[in-house]
């Protein structure tokens, strides 16, 4: 048998192969190129955890994956024998013995796979003896020498089946990509668990060195890290999830568990912190993979089961010496990052052009319908005005949807876009919700979706998007009118968190693609797979204006004088926007003598006016009328970013994406921002501004006086602002994006046409023959 799998048999004839591995995650991924080389001369079917499910369509899709969680393989409680599922175990052997399988094997010395194999009548069973288990193996195979990595037991046993695993250096991995570097403080077992402190340190370490750091973590220490102010924290419940997570991130640093595997295999560098168990044994597979060992012990390595109250292994690793082999692991990818750089800044105009020549150009413009809440200039409006002035008209030809005549339907058509207005869209507030008018809601919703269904029947639009998460209409219309829709989030729902998992619910149902605009709003969604980000992107050249006239222009006409200034810009929403934040840090530095002019500019939105007034009463109870300057609403708010030293995002709920982060940046300012939501996409602490936490005008002003006090770090953070712009944020790039998105979103629903059409043609065609009369036979006699 063996000697006939040196050549490759046709899938009908190839041997019956049953391969069992009943325990984690990591232990399935190295098993994994033993499951692509041995599907290539088998029919190979794995006994494992449910969750194989999920490794197979990304590792090994040619496997049959049977799922069974052996009882001895739990943690706890694994020998109490009366408590197994023994009609389970009785009812797997039945249907595999039935399965009549040529070979079987297991990689581990585990007595009780060996009996498995016995048990299910394999014929040939291969694996490493133990405890008697060579009665249960008719062919035992040599174990590798003790200290030897896992995967050689893989390589051992392929061996003895004439396969050709890979060396663990020849492994074909994904290659690096751009992303961030991933810090995950999960592990399956408590004593493989670094101190979440020291995790939270070292995050903070790293974002000190100017690295874009995201945290991922299990359920069970979630709590805790949204204690320390870290809202964006990604917790996957599935390894599907979990695969999504990882194949966005550039670095992967963690404790000895699965997801550090599931990286690694990925193509990610890993950094493991490892505890109980041996590196040199269980190391992930990728070869630029690091480590640092535990603190000896008697007992180490222990297979989990510490024998004292705390892990000494781990918890006696203190942060030095953590973090200075973090840092000699992240020098050895510097250049990498360097590399990434240079890539980013050379999406210029013709590798825009390239990007968009992938696509053939129509022989007429694809007429595509976005939908927008309001008509004034703000975040998502700017937005959607900088995305139409850019986009491919020889691709697509744009109609605007707008609820109200404003500033932005102005700048549409001077564009020369067509807007049409339609004063009943049904528009999600945060006061709609605890009104009566929640019934208007509903019934806005009605007129709103049967003018835009017959809108889009009528223009023959292709595809529909929603260019912020609160318009409910244009998804059930472009459904009712058979066209795909695009949910473009740009919002913040985890504050109606009775309501989001129902409307989460909703966007999913009704839209072919998700787009969100960072991290933190794609997090939204579970599981996060559901969303693609899409950062908004911005233009340098709208931002090279005559600074120093403006800056004094704007000065002399507010009476700024030579003062310092520091700026908020956005809708004054007292706590959700944190205006007072930064009028109680201006009376904070007023006390210990340190003097800044601070620039409020914005207004309420219509119904909110005794927001203002709150604010207003504030300055005045504080006595810093003389050191506040409101400005209302201003259509280009560029002179203003000129006229600061200073950016302040004082929201106390996570900014999605903050649009004015992004402006004050490419304008040269440096940014203090709280450290939630999609801020944390934007601003890195230290190199282009600073983080703080929400809610903390005491923060606040520690931070202005530290930047106040030194020209220099403020000249090289506004600097470093442009620099992000022009490499991670540009507005080609995200409209490139955007066009590929729609080009693929309208190519498969007309390839589903089609297809359905062809489909159609030959039912119809069937249904034809078996309804015809067959022909009757001829009588020769009459004739």
């Amino acid at each position: 048998l063996v000697a006939q799998t040196s050549n490759k048999p046709s899938s009908s004839a190839k041997p019956k192969l049953l391969v069992v591995e009943l325990w984690g995650v990591g232990d399935l991924i190295m098993a994994a190129p033993f499951l692509r080389e041995a599907s290539e001369k088998f029919s190979v079917t794995l006994l494992a955890k449910p969750f194989a499910e999920e490794l197979k369509s990304r590792f090994w899709p040619e496997v049959e994956v049977i799922p069974f969680t052996a009882p001895w393989t739990v943690f706890k409680h694994k020998y109490r024998l009366h408590h197994w599922n023994w009609s389970e175990i009785f009812h797997l052997i039945g249907t595999l013995r039935s399965r009549r399988f040529d070979v079987g094997l297991s990689a581990r010395w585990d007595p009780r796979d060996h009996l498995l194999l016995k048990a299910f009548g394999v014929k040939r069973r291969f694996g490493f003896a133990r405890a008697g288990s060579r009665l249960a193996l008719n062919h035992p195979v040599e174990r590798p020498p003790f200290g030897t990595h896992r995967y050689e037991h893989w390589r051992a046993l392929g061996s003895a089946l004439n396969l050709d695993v890979p060396k663990r250096a020849s492994i074909p991995l994904p290659q690096a990509r751009q992303g961030f570097i991933l810090v995950h403080s999960g592990a399956a077992q408590p004593v493989r668990v670094w101190p979440l402190e020291r995790f939270r340190n070292l995050v903070l370490h790293l974002r000190a060195k100017g690295f874009d750091v995201r945290i991922a973590c299990d359920e069970s220490q979630r709590a805790w890290w949204l204690t320390t102010g870290e809202h964006d924290v990604a917790t996957p419940r599935t390894i599907t999830e979990l695969a999504h997570l990882t194949a966005e991130a550039a670095l992967f640093i963690g404790n000895d568990s699965g997801p550090g595997h599931l990286a690694a295999f990925s193509g990610v560098p890993t950094f493991t912190i490892f505890g109980p168990q041996l590196p040199e044994l269980f190391a992930p597979l990728h070869p630029a993979s690091e480590w640092i060992e535990g603190k000896p012990c008697v007992y180490r390595p222990c297979s989990d089961y510490c024998h004292f109250s705390v892990p000494h292994c781990m918890w006696n690793l203190s942060e030095d010496e953590v973090f200075g082999r973090v840092d000699e692991f992240l020098k050895r990818h510097v250049k990498f990052f360097e590399d990434l750089s240079s890539v980013k800044s050379s999406f210029n105009a013709d590798s825009v052009e390239t990007v968009r020549n992938e696509f053939p150009v129509p022989a007429k413009p694809r007429r595509i319908l976005l939908v927008n809440n309001s008509a004034d200039i703000y975040g998502a409006s700017r937005m959607l005005l900088r995305f139409v002035k850019t986009l491919d008209r020889r691709r697509f030809d744009p109609v605007i949807v707008l609820p109200e005549k404003g500033l932005l339907k102005d700048c549409l058509e001077a564009a020369g876009v067509e807007v049409i207005l339609h004063p009943r869209l049904s528009i999600i507030t945060r006061s709609i919700f605890h009104s009566w008018r929640i019934g208007f809601l509903l019934w806005n919703y009605s007129a709103s979706v049967w003018f835009l269904w017959r809108l889009i029947r009528r223009r023959r639009i292709e595809l529909v998007q929603s260019n912020t998460g609160v318009i409910l209409s244009p998804a059930m219309a472009a459904r009712l009118a058979g066209v795909p829709h695009v949910w473009h989030i740009r919002d913040w729902f985890q504050e109606f968190r009775s309501f989001w998992p129902a409307f989460a619910a909703y966007i999913r149902k009704f839209s072919r693609k998700i787009v969100a605009v960072s991290n933190a709003v794609a997090n939204q969604f579970e599981p996060r797979g559901h969303a693609t980000v899409i950062h908004d992107g911005f233009s340098i050249e709208e931002f090279c204006i005559p600074r120093q006239e403006l800056r004094d222009d704007f000065r002399l006409r507010y009476g700024l004088g030579k003062d310092f200034v520091v700026g908020c810009v956005g809708r004054i929403k007292w706590v959700r926007k944190g205006q007072e934040i930064l009028v109680q840090a201006t009376a904070l530095l007023k006390k210990r003598g340190v003097k800044i002019k601070a620039l409020i500019v914005g207004a309420p939105f219509p119904g909110n006016e005794d927001h203002l007034a709150q604010l207003q009463q504030l300055v005045r109870d504080l006595e810093i009328e003389d050191q506040v300057v409101f400005t209302d609403e201003i259509p280009d708010a560029r002179p203003a970013y000129a006229a600061m030293d200073l950016m302040a995002l004082t929201s106390a709920q996570p900014e999605p994406f903050g649009g004015v982060v992004m402006e004050a940046m490419a304008m040269g300012v440096p940014v203090i921002a709280t450290n939630i939501g999609g801020s944390l996409d934007q601003v890195v602490e230290g190199k282009t501004g600073l983080l703080i936490p929400p809610g903390n005008p005491e923060a606040l002003a520690e931070a202005i006086e530290k930047l106040m006090r030194d020209s220099e770090l403020r000249k090289q953070m506004g600097i470093a602002a442009v620099a992000r712009i022009e490499t991670q944020f540009t507005l080609a790039e995200m409209t490139v994006k955007m066009e590929q998105l729609f080009e693929k979103v309208i190519s498969d629903k007309n390839l589903r046409n089609r297809t359905n059409g062809k489909t159609a043609d030959v039912e119809r065609s069937i249904s034809g023959i078996r309804d015809s009369k067959p022909p009757q036979p001829t009588d020769v006699r009459a004739k």
